[in-house]
């Protein structure tokens, strides 16, 4: 886990600790005002806290509105090292160049003919990564591949009867 991802989880746990926190603070209090008069709980008091409740509410949005920024992945996308443009076609896809250099790599992949899905598979057969490509949309998958080999490209979208056939490779080196 990468200190971004961190972060949001301690603010997110954060977050909900004082959640269920308030919530029983405002079970409690509403009690409390029955318990102490025997009648219904005292509702003009409980109404000159409603903008507290509300300003309470609003910090809390901003809190997690900027702190999970942070999280967003195109402002933290790394200064690619290569870009590869790939064209997914029934049942191919066209990539230049086919072999990169280890690194931080930029795929730009299009489609002109049906959707597709790109998934992106180490030389260990393990999945990197994957993104969905829509036709007349440039879609970019920003990774770091670390391992030199062959990489597998599979589609993970039924495209038509050669669906199972759409496999590409390229080569990332030292």
């Amino acid at each position: 886990m990468n200190g971004t991802l961190f972060f949001i989880t301690i603010l997110y746990s954060i977050v909900t600790v004082i959640g269920v926190a308030v919530y029983f603070v405002v079970i409690a209090s509403t009690k409390r005002g029955r318990r102490e008069g025997g009648g219904e709980a005292p509702i003009a008091s409980m109404h000159r806290a409603e903008p507290w409740w509300a300003v309470f509410a609003l910090v809390v949005v901003t809190v997690l509105f900027f702190g999970t920024l942070a999280g967003v992945p195109w402002l933290n996308r790394a200064k690619a090292d290569a870009t590869v443009n790939v064209k997914a076609l029934q049942f191919v896809f066209v990539m230049q160049p086919a072999t990169v250099k280890a690194g931080n790599v930029d795929f730009k992949v299009t489609s002109d003919d049906v959707s597709h899905g790109f998934g992106l598979f180490d030389p260990d057969g393990k999945m990197v990564s994957q993104i969905q490509v829509v036709p007349g949309v440039t879609s970019t998958l920003s990774t770091k591949l670390t391992k030199t080999g062959k990489y597998k490209i599979l589609c993970f979208e039924y495209c038509g009867v050669g669906h199972a056939q759409m496999i590409g490779q390229f080569e990332v080196t030292k």
